[in-house]
């Protein structure tokens, strides 16, 4: 028998599958994660359990999940509410570890819906079986190519590996988020929909996520929680192994906490309380899901700043100033360019806007190593902690990136302390090579004022 040092291994990694409800129709609910499982690179054993057929895509397909000899770290349940308890006791009984139940109509719905679910999670719980859901779209876990999921979202791309593990209480919020990732070059290690969570919640899964090796950031969508004191532990499980939490939590208002509590069941509580708590316990609160997903990005790239003072590089002397303002009215500090800094610049480019903000100009189509000069020339005065660097359309030139990341390049390894954010439209190949090579790159600069926001806070919360 396994022994597991982490109770949801099984379920984030499970070494064997069980699909209960299976279809050959892979535009199933039941089918899907079998398609899923085998096109996306899973390697262990997978299990259809179906009594209507004897095989599934070349799998073995059984009649009940008591006739599988293997050992089974989790079970998929895809069947109609009326059958899951039939199918959780029956996984209990045979040993399974975990299980993803899919199904709907249970504490979300009605009281009904409540004591059905109640007495689903007291049947796993006495057999020591961990449950994701009920009303739940499921998990994938990237590098081990679990997808136990049926969401949509998988048939039109693959997620980018990365190290984001992302936590949702909604799964159509979760499937949009992690497509608009993969469609923007950011990649993910974990995905998790929690659903009812009559079981496994955001914080346990906070708390996984927390002691991973593949994970470095953690992203989760929230509406609210049943069980605070658990999730006030996860957050600081989060802190201790120095990993940032960014979170997107609504329900602020009194029309939202409704929605929120109909949606889920979890209570959304005062808005008041859930700031005082992400402020306490170094949680990042985002306001939108394009904040919410560039902050988690960032954070999975780039270094944690030492403080505050800004260097901010541009091909424009009017978004240079626009991003001064947006910094100044935050509080931070742009020091002024030291005089001999300035000497050095002007000896690069004559023509040059040397005080901070520092105008490159359009130059730098010119003089491939021009930004990477200026960079060196004044993060060599110590007088910086991160840079903001704004390429206008430049990134939309191939050929014009990957000469700047040639330079680029050496210039971080020669400031490894440093965050280097970029903004700029740019092509998917080049923000790909960028990220990899540690810079972040957003379109918008006020999105660069964002990803520097949140990377300070993280130093005075998370790496103090």
């Amino acid at each position: 028998m396994n022994v597991y040092l982490n109770p949801l291994k099984p379920l984030f990694d499970p070494q064997s599958i069980a699909v209960i409800g299976a279809s050959p129709d892979f535009t199933r609910i039941g089918g899907r994660p079998i398609k899923y499982l085998l096109d996306n690179g899973y390697t262990k054993p997978v299990f259809p359990v179906n009594p209507k057929y004897s095989e599934i895509s070349g799998l073995t397909c059984y009649p009940d999940v008591a006739d599988i000899t293997h050992a089974l770290d989790l079970a998929i349940i895809a069947l109609p509410r009326s059958l899951v308890l039939d199918a959780v006791k029956g996984c209990a009984a045979k040993g399974v570890r975990s299980a993803i139940i899919f199904s709907a109509g249970f504490a979300e719905m009605s009281e009904e819906g409540q004591e059905a679910e109640s007495i689903i999670t007291r049947a796993a719980r006495e057999k020591g079986m961990r449950i994701l859901g009920p009303n739940c779209l499921g998990l994938f876990n990237v590098s081990q190519g679990v997808y136990a999921t049926f969401s949509i979202g998988i048939q039109t791309g693959r997620p980018l590996k990365g190290r984001i593990g992302f936590v949702s209480q909604s799964g159509a919020f979760g499937s949009h988020v992690f497509s608009l990732a993969r469609e923007n070059q950011v990649g993910l290690s974990y995905w998790v929909a929690t659903g009812n969570e009559s079981d496994v919640d955001v914080a346990d899964c906070i708390d996984y996520l927390a002691s991973d090796p593949d994970t470095d950031v953690i992203a989760c969508y929230l509406e609210g929680c049943k069980q605070g004191e658990k999730l006030l532990a996860a957050f600081d499980a989060a802190r201790q192994h120095r990993k940032p939490v960014v979170v997107l939590k609504v329900g602020r208002s009194e029309a939202g906490k409704r929605a929120a509590l109909s949606h889920t069941a979890a209570m959304a509580g005062s808005d008041e309380i859930w700031e005082t708590i992400f402020r306490q316990k170094g949680a990042y609160r985002a306001e939108t899901i394009e904040e919410f997903l560039d902050v988690a990005y960032a954070c999975s790239v780039l270094p944690c700043p030492k403080g505050d003072r800004i260097a901010v590089f541009t091909v424009s002397g009017g978004v240079g100033i626009m991003i001064a303002d947006q910094f100044s009215e935050r509080g931070f500090s742009l020091p002024e360019t030291p005089r001999e800094v300035k000497q050095k610049l002007i000896e690069i480019l004559p023509y040059a806007a040397v005080d901070n903000p520092i105008d490159i100009t359009g130059q730098i189509v010119n003089q491939p190593n021009l930004l990477g000069d200026f960079m060196d020339v004044v993060l060599s005065s110590n007088d910086y902690d991160m840079t903001v660097t704004f390429l206008a359309h430049g990134g939309l030139s191939s050929e014009v990136m990957a000469e700047q990341l040639a330079v680029l390049e050496k210039i971080r390894a020669r400031y490894p302390q440093v965050p280097f954010i970029m903004s700029s439209l740019i092509t998917p190949e080049s923000k790909k090579k960028f990220s990899e090579a540690g810079f972040a790159v957003v379109e918008d600069p006020s999105r660069a004022v964002n990803i520097a926001t949140a990377l300070y806070y993280f130093k005075n919360k998370v790496y103090p």
